[in-house]
C-alpha cells in the first residue's frame, strides 16, 4: 500500500504542475479518484509518450475495474494507430520531413524508418513526421468527424480532398517519439471502437469539475508566461453548476477544467486563452519584473473594471509601438 501511494502522489505531481494548485488542494483536503487522476494526466501538457507510460502505471495499481478496462483499450488503441501510421506495403504513401524550426518539407520516403534514420542526421533539431497519401487519379474523401450528440445528423458527411496528412508522429532530435496521431479513416473499425472520443464517460474527456481559487483580476503564472485571470469566481462556479444539473449537451475535460487567462507577452501584446486549472499560479504584482509590474497591473484593473479604457490603450499602444521600433 506505501509503494501505491507513493506512486500515487508521484502521478499527481505530474498531473498538477503546479506547486501552488498542489498545495490548494492539500489545504481544502481534496482527494482524486483514480478515475481523476487518470482524466488530469490525459489531458496534461506531457508528451504523449509520457502520458501512455503515467497512465499504464496507474492501470497497474487502481482497484477500479473499469479505468484499468478504459486504460488498456486506449493503449492498444494507440499501438495500432503507430503501427498503422508506419505501414506503407502497399506504397500508397509518402513520408515527409518537417524540422521544428523550418515551414518546407525537408525529405520525401516511402518507408518511415528511412525517413526516421535520414532526419537524425541533422543530431540538433527536432523533427516530425507526416504521412500523405499519392493521389493517383480520383482524390480521396475524408470522415468529416462531428460530434455525434451535438450534430447527429451529420455523421455521414464526407469532406473533400484537402491535402491534409492521413497522420503525423513528433519525434526529438535523436529519433525518441514524443506522439503520434492517425485518421480513423485509416483504421479498422475493431480499433476505433476500442475508443469513443466523444464519450464523457471515458476518463479522456470527463468533465472533472475543479474547485478554484482564483478570481476575475489575479495576476498567475503559467510556466514562464504573465496572465491575469479575465473571469469571475462566481462565473465559474454558475458554469460549474450548469454542467453538474447537465444542463450543458456536451461537455468534456477542457470544457469543464479551463478558465480564462489573458496573457501578456513580453512585446506588452496580450491575447487571450483557456488553460486548464492545474497549470497556473497566483503571484503578487510586487515579484513580477519591474519593467512590467506597472502594465500588468494596469491589465488586472481593466478586466476588474477599475481602469479607464482610453487610458490603458494609450500606454499599450506606447508598449507595443516601442517593440516594433526595436
Amino acid at each position: 500500500m506505501a509503494v501505491e501511494k507513493e506512486i500515487r502522489e508521484r502521478l499527481l505531481e505530474q498531473a498538477i504542475p503546479s506547486d501552488y494548485m498542489r498545495e490548494f488542494y492539500r489545504s481544502i483536503d481534496r482527494n482524486f479518484t483514480d478515475f481523476e487522476l487518470a482524466a488530469m494526466l490525459w489531458n496534461s501538457r506531457m508528451k504523449q509518450t509520457e502520458q501512455l507510460r503515467a497512465i499504464k502505471e496507474l492501470s497497474e495499481i487502481t482497484g477500479d475495474s473499469e479505468l484499468k478496462t478504459q486504460i488498456e483499450n486506449r493503449l492498444r488503441y494507440e499501438s495500432e494507430a503507430y503501427r498503422v501510421f508506419a505501414d506503407n506495403e502497399d506504397g500508397k504513401y509518402i513520408y515527409t520531413i518537417e524540422y521544428e524550426d523550418e515551414e518546407w518539407p525537408g525529405g520525401f520516403f516511402r518507408k518511415l524508418d528511412a525517413a526516421i534514420a535520414f532526419a537524425k542526421k541533422d543530431g540538433e533539431r527536432g523533427f516530425s513526421i507526416r504521412k500523405q497519401i499519392v493521389v493517383e487519379d480520383e482524390p480521396p474523401t475524408s470522415k468529416a468527424g462531428w460530434n455525434p450528440i451535438l450534430f447527429p445528423e451529420l455523421q455521414d458527411e464526407r469532406l473533400e480532398y484537402s491535402a491534409d496528412p492521413d497522420g503525423s508522429a513528433g519525434y526529438s532530435a535523436d529519433g525518441e517519439i514524443r506522439y503520434w496521431w492517425i485518421s480513423t479513416d485509416c483504421l479498422p473499425d475493431e480499433v476505433n471502437n476500442l475508443i469513443d472520443q466523444w464519450c464523457m464517460e471515458r476518463f479522456e474527456n470527463y468533465p472533472l469539475l475543479l474547485e478554484n481559487p482564483f478570481d476575475r483580476g489575479d495576476i498567475v503564472m503559467d510556466g514562464d508566461a504573465i496572465g491575469v485571470i479575465d473571469i469571475s469566481k462566481e462565473d465559474m462556479e454558475s458554469i460549474q453548476a450548469r454542467i453538474r444539473n447537465g444542463e450543458v449537451k456536451y461537455c468534456d475535460y477542457l470544457d469543464a477544467a479551463s478558465t480564462t487567462v489573458q496573457y501578456i507577452g513580453k512585446d506588452g501584446r496580450i491575447s487571450h486563452d483557456h488553460p486548464s486549472l492545474l497549470f497556473l499560479k497566483k503571484v503578487n504584482e510586487a515579484a513580477l519584473p519591474e519593467e512590467i509590474r506597472d502594465y500588468v497591473g494596469m491589465v488586472s484593473d481593466m478586466v476588474q473594471g477599475h481602469f479607464s479604457l482610453d487610458f490603458f490603450l494609450e500606454e499599450y499602444e506606447k508598449r507595443t509601438k516601442g517593440e516594433k521600433e526595436r
